[in-house]
């Protein structure tokens, strides 16, 4: 993944030899990536964490191209589309899959390509051998439906565009050598598939006798194609009439994808090569760009916590913002044109040591940097040397296995057992809340899992105890981290005790305490 404001560095975000990938346009945090033979997996927070989302696709992996296509409608990102040799569709971001179509022919290899058309939401997909594949209602297609094929040429087809201005004008394109006279590398169809004609155009403005990897149509001016070659970015001004090579010093490399961004004022198009990067040009007539202004993370708390931050910008300015990896997730949808808002979430820091966090927003990066939890003194096991909380929000972490328990301390009513290994916590009530949200978790150190804590809270009178305000607990478990909380209602100005405990006095019990107090309204 790459921004503008990373320049030339980009972030490794999934592992293996990488395929196809998407976006949400609705939510730039919702992203899907995929491995060879479409081992699918979708993220929520933009790429900090992945989920696979493959319920329901019941043919062997081997049946899906090493490349595996996936399609999304551009009118509505939730329906997905994926082919192996058999064409399937999922209409909930890819949470569940059903078949299309029958198994395609053997002589008709394995899907290739798929597109969705902008338009009208009619699919093509293509195969590895060259055949494109059609149906009359894509919407009512079921495992029974067989797709009319048709062939242009022979070869492998690595991409369909449909026009997104003319409804059933599509363009196909072929990454081999001519094999035989009158083959073409680019075909248009104006029926929606049904018959092609080649668009290489002829002589010194012809596309020249080499593979063509993806063709690209200028929403605004349906003439203009750009299409992606052996031999770097070739354009025709003509619908495919004419063709030159793009004049910029450019690297004459194989380009296997062309993007065009024309939401942030001045227009650019986007190379993606095989080996020499990724490239950037501004289109002739094009705007000025926009500018963004962007408020301050603040200094964040080791508790973490929700934090919005404004944006500047004009009003037909369009912007995103993703995270940095690190501490901070963005809240979705962390998009809009014009001025707005982001809100940013900060989870808690449970290390002694300050940690980074930060997101990029379209040419701006801004960082932060997030508070560590603060020691609890070992004399903390007793009431009265209370670890006392000075400042809220507040998170602190004590190791509890060698902490002790006293004949008055009390038995908490959410727990079957007597305390064991105690931690207290003094803290007073500041004049604007009227309750205190307590957030917990103790990690095992032999499985890493939750090592068994119940967390209390009472009213101090001196070194005495009211009635019981909270109880929670989190049991003892080898599974991963489980936060446990808890919410009492307090009086400004008036102190509470705040006890944790573990769930028994094996060596095993206890473990690595985390305990965060904030104040609410």
């Amino acid at each position: 993944r790459g921004t503008l404001a990373a320049g030339r560095e980009w972030t490794k975000i999934s592992g293996g030899d990488g395929a196809a990938v998407a976006i949400d346009p609705r939510d730039v945090n919702t992203i899907y990536v995929s491995t060879p033979n479409f081992s699918l997996r979708r993220s929520r927070n933009g790429g900090k964490t992945f989920t696979t989302v493959l319920r329901g696709i019941t043919e062997p992996a081997a049946n899906f191209a090493f490349v595996a296509p996936l399609g999304m409608d551009p009118r509505n990102p939730d329906t997905l589309y994926a082919g192996g040799r058999t064409f399937w569709r999922s209409n909930n971001q890819g949470d569940n899959w059903e078949p299309i179509s029958t198994q395609l022919p053997a002589n008709q290899g394995t899907v290739s390509a798929i597109a969705v058309s902008p338009v009208d939401g009619s699919v093509l997909m293509a195969t590895t051998t060259g055949f494109i594949l059609r149906t009359p209602n894509t919407a009512e297609a079921t495992a029974e439906t067989e797709w009319l094929a048709n062939r242009p040429r022979l070869g492998y087809i690595p991409s369909i565009e449909f026009d997104p201005i003319t409804p059933g004008t599509v363009y196909a394109v072929y990454s081999q050598f001519n094999t035989a006279a009158g083959q073409s590398h680019i075909y248009r169809s104006t029926d929606g598939g049904a018959t092609w004609t080649g668009v290489d155009g002829a002589g010194n403005t012809a596309i020249p006798d080499i593979p063509v990897f993806r063709l690209l149509v200028d929403p605004n001016d349906n003439q203009r194609l750009y299409a992606g070659t052996d031999l770097g970015v070739f354009v025709s001004l003509d619908a495919g009439a004419t063709w030159n090579r793009d004049a910029n010093p450019f690297a004459a490399v194989p380009t296997e994808a062309l993007v065009l961004d024309k939401a942030a004022g001045a227009n650019h198009l986007y190379a993606f090569t095989f080996g020499r990067g990724v490239w950037r040009t501004r289109l002739p007539g094009s705007g000025d760009g926009c500018t963004y202004g962007i408020g301050p993370l603040p200094t964040l708390p080791a508790f973490g916590g929700t934090f919005t931050i404004p944006v500047n910008t004009a009003p037909n300015c369009a912007w995103a913002a993703i995270p940095q990896p690190g501490a901070i997730d963005v809240n979705s949808p962390a998009q809009g044109t014009g001025e707005g808002a982001i809100t940013v979430t900060a989870t808690p820091n449970t290390a002694p040591t300050a940690r980074r966090g930060g997101l990029w927003l379209q040419d701006k990066t801004i960082e932060s940097t997030q508070a560590g939890a603060l020691p609890v003194p070992v004399a903390a096991d007793s009431r009265s040397s209370a670890a006392e909380i000075t400042a809220l929000p507040y998170l602190g972490v004590r190791d509890t296995r060698t902490q002790t328990v006293e004949p008055t301390d009390p038995r908490p009513s959410c727990s079957l057992t007597v305390p064991a290994k105690t931690v207290w916590w003094r803290v007073t009530a500041p004049a604007d809340s009227q309750q205190l949200e307590v957030i917990f978790q103790a990690q095992r150190y032999d499985t890493f899992g939750n090592s068994g804590v119940i967390v209390a809270a009472y009213p101090a009178n001196g070194l005495s105890i009211g009635p019981e305000l909270a109880c929670a607990t989190v049991p003892r478990n080898t599974g991963a981290w489980i936060w446990g909380t808890a919410t009492f209602p307090v009086t400004p100005g008036e102190a509470y005790y705040i006890v944790a405990s573990a769930t028994g006095l094996a060596s095993t019990d206890g473990g690595y305490t985390v305990l965060g107090v904030r104040p609410l309204p």
